[in-house]
């Protein structure tokens, strides 16, 4: 508010400023002063009246002694006249008027109206003011020997007050004399400084203008003299900046003017689009200018080159780096251009590009010259190499035959060792204990008859499992495998296979858990096969965990994909707390006849055919199963499979 109302000139202000501030000033001193002045004079009046009222108690004590009441009221008219003093009374010890005089126009005279007054209770001299009144009266004791008496002098402090006022307004007077004149010489003191200051702000202005004028340096003050000296710096320093821009700018257009003769050149924003395309280049493209303004350099596309060509180009330039390459490109008609181009990316302060400048050279000939020579030595080529292909291709043929026998002869080694070992370790057991319980079943305890047979159940049970792998691998690699597919609710049957391990897993002292969050649970399957594959995973689970627990959770997934568009799955986690996989055998798990080479897991066997199985049940209903591992923390085995919404 108060610079709207404050006018523009800095000297104006400043006077202005001082001046109230001095405006300010002056009535609390002039009150001050007036207050002090009065409190002078009251205290002077005071001190007056009471030396009156003192000798008058002094002379007035004989006359009361006598009972001289004649000489008592002269007394007090002489004393009435005394300046000031409006009335006289003189009363005995109890306050019973004796005399009273009072002054009435000028002329002091008795009168008998007032008979009593209140006196003070204690025999001393008492000053007083009356509230809201200009009246002092001053009660002063009557003593001869004990009190006899009471004066009670009434005084006017009107002339006190004229007094003050009158020397208030001197004060009044003087100070606002003092106050122009320092104004005055304010405001005569600024104008020089001022008027440099508003030359120097005129003169920045100017500066702009940048023709390297200078202003006269000002000694009145350093700061001033500071000032004018670093303007003058400052205008210098730009009409030599200005120089040296324009004759910048005269080298960039001549460079320009020479790239434009002999290059194609585009400028494009951060995000490709075009802000300036030379002659050159609307030749080629055969576009015009206003088609190509704020257009995208992807409208020359051809197709041509992978989506990687083009992530590795931007890839390059949003770093900053220079990229370079040869690019075939199509014009407005749908002609193929080839380019050797190079982007060149302007990095602003924060190291970002902010907008990049494509150069190219037409190659179209010489790229249509090198495929024709290409289609010449390639005939050559094909009329002198035929025979070598020929024989190329036929060895060629019998290596790949060789590699697949050798490969297929590596299999059957491999399947044979594996299913002749874990055919012959059950089969070993079986036939050893079926032996000992044949020669000593008489002398033999039941429980230990009971364990031997739990053994030779057991590994017959392994047996049967081998062998059922082996015929599930043999009718997946013949496409045998029949497959029962139906609409199931996968929730209900992971739960119940969960179920069937429960018991075994609270046997081995294990916790387990199962948790499920589904929203759509429905899956088309072959239940029995989907089975084999969650029973094979616990299986494994509670095989390698020997403490801690076994959980099993179901959540859904959501992926976008451009064949099935938004598809909801639904994924599939046991994890365990066993011996786990060291990370460079995590991707073997699931290959034929594969074994993690370790103590742990050698001591529990395996066919190394499981996994397998699991992986092709998997596959074939276009799902996907993995493993993630770390050593001594324990594995979870995943997959997922399509969920089918039932609405």
């Amino acid at each position: 508010m108060l610079e709207k109302l404050l006018p523009k000139r800095l000297d104006i202000q400043v006077v202005i400023i001082c001046g109230m501030m001095i405006l300010l000033f002056v009535p609390a001193y002039l009150i001050n002063e007036a207050r002090q002045e009065i409190d002078y004079v009251i205290d002077t009046i005071k001190l007056e009246t009471k030396v009156v009222a003192q000798n008058i108690a002094l002379t007035s004590s004989k006359y009361l002694v006598i009972r001289d009441y004649s000489s008592l009221e002269n007394l007090l008219i002489r004393s009435a006249a005394f300046p000031g003093v409006i009335g006289i009374q003189i009363t005995d010890p109890l306050g019973n008027v004796i005399s009273d005089v009072i002054k009435t126009d000028t002329k002091p005279e008795a009168r008998f109206s007032v008979t009593s007054l209140e006196v003070p209770a204690e025999n001393k001299p008492v000053i007083e003011i009356a509230e809201g009144s200009n009246e002092l009266f001053i009660f002063e004791p009557i003593v001869s020997g004990s009190s006899i008496g009471w004066v009670r002098l009434h005084y006017e402090l009107e002339q006190a007050q004229l007094h003050a006022k009158n020397r208030f307004q001197e004060y009044l007077v003087d100070v606002t004399i003092l106050t122009l004149v320092l104004i005055m010489l304010l405001f005569a003191f600024l104008r020089k400084p001022m008027r440099m200051i508003r030359e120097a702000a005129d003169f920045a202005g100017r500066m702009t203008d940048k023709t390297g004028e200078q202003i006269p340096v000002c000694t009145q003050s350093d700061e001033l003299n500071k000032l004018s000296v670093a303007l003058n710096n400052a205008s210098g320093d730009l009409h030599q900046q200005e120089m040296a821009i324009n004759q910048a700018l005269k080298d960039l257009e001549m460079q320009k003017l020479a790239l434009d003769e002999h290059s194609i050149v585009a400028i494009t924003d951060e995000r490709g689009g075009i802000t300036y395309a030379n002659k050159k280049f609307l030749e080629v493209t055969g576009y015009e200018c206003e088609e190509l303004q704020g257009v995208n350099l992807r409208i020359l596309n051809s197709g041509f080159h992978p989506t990687e060509f083009f992530d590795e180009m931007w890839t390059t330039i949003s770093v900053g780096k220079i990229w370079r390459d040869e690019i075939l490109n199509t014009n407005k008609s749908g002609k193929r251009i080839w380019l050797s181009a190079s982007i060149i990316p302007f990095i602003d302060d924060k190291n970002k590009p902010y907008q990049y400048i494509l150069i190219c050279t037409d190659i179209t000939a010489l790229k249509s010259a090198e495929r024709q020579l290409e289609r010449k030595n390639r005939s050559l080529e094909e009329l002198t190499d035929h025979l070598e292909d020929m024989v190329k291709q036929r060895t060629e043929e019998l290596e790949t035959a060789n590699t697949k026998l050798l490969h297929l002869n590596k299999i059957k080694s491999e399947f044979v060792s594996v299913v002749s070992h874990e055919l012959r370790t059950p089969l070993t057991s079986i036939k050893s204990f079926a032996e000992i319980l044949e020669d000593d079943i008489e002398d033999m305890e039941p429980d230990t008859q009971r364990r031997y047979l739990r053994i030779i159940n057991d590994e017959s049970d392994r047996l049967g499992r081998l062998i059922n792998d082996v015929l599930d691998l043999q009718k997946i690699d013949a496409g045998m495998m029949s497959w029962n597919d139906s609409l199931v609710n996968f929730e209900d049957l992971v739960k119940s296979k969960f179920e069937v391990f429960e018991q075994a897993v609270k046997a081995k002292g294990l916790d387990y858990e199962l948790t499920a969050n589904l929203d759509v649970s429905l899956v088309e399957i072959d239940p029995d096969k989907i089975s084999q594959v969650i029973s094979n995973i616990l299986s494994n689970a509670l095989k390698f965990t020997s403490k801690g627990k076994i959980s099993l959770s179901l959540t859904e997934r959501v992926e976008e994909s451009e064949t099935d568009g938004r598809q909801s799955w639904i994924l599939t986690k046991i994890c365990d707390t066993g011996f786990g996989i060291p990370a460079e055998e995590v991707d073997n798990v699931f290959k034929r006849f594969h074994q993690v080479d370790s103590s742990e897991t050698r001591e529990q066997g395996g066919s190394g055919l499981g996994l397998n199985i699991c992986k092709e049940i998997i596959e074939h209903y276009n799902g996907q199963i993995w493993a993630e591992s770390e050593p001594g923390k324990g594995s979870c085995f995943c997959f997922k499979l399509k969920a089918v919404n039932n609405e």
